[in-house]
């Protein structure tokens, strides 16, 4: 048996090139065996950025404003609306979000899906019908009361 014909253990590791040790030691010189140019030839760039990493570009948790009474469209939780505010529609108008949104009593920047509760204004003088939203027990009285429905 030859030095070279003996099987390698269990546990073999080659041993890593050490590189950048001179034109002669295989990877040596100038770049090293990290091409040219880009992130991965500099120190650290191997690695993957962060989660939020743009390129550079400052990162959306960055940009949006932290403070202030600034709500993210997903944050809100929903839209409450005083039920006087109603008598602008016509009587046999169906009350849902998409039709308050037309009506321009719901601001068409929310997200569509955004909840939408009423609750007891001053006075309602309509005979609506009220579909895909809540309403408070008071408000569900006075409807019923000047001859509305809730569904």
């Amino acid at each position: 048996m030859k030095l070279h014909e003996l099987p390698k253990s269990k546990n073999y590791k080659s041993k890593a090139k050490i590189v950048g040790r001179g034109i002669g030691s295989g990877k040596g010189g100038h770049t090293v065996g990290r091409g040219l140019n880009g992130q991965s030839s500099r120190s650290g760039g191997n690695q993957t950025p962060r989660r939020d990493f743009e390129g550079g570009q400052n990162p959306l948790s960055k940009r949006l404003p932290k403070l202030r009474g600034f709500k993210r469209g997903y944050d809100l939780k929903s839209v409450t609306l005083r039920l006087d505010k109603l008598n602008k529609l016509d009587n046999k108008t169906v009350v849902n979000p998409m039709n308050l949104r037309e009506a321009g009593i719901l601001s068409k920047s929310l997200p569509v899906k955004t909840p939408v509760k009423i609750v007891l204004g001053t006075e309602y003088k309509g005979k609506h019908t009220f579909e895909g939203v809540k309403v408070s027990a008071s408000v569900k009285a006075a409807v019923e009361k000047s001859g509305g429905k809730v569904a």
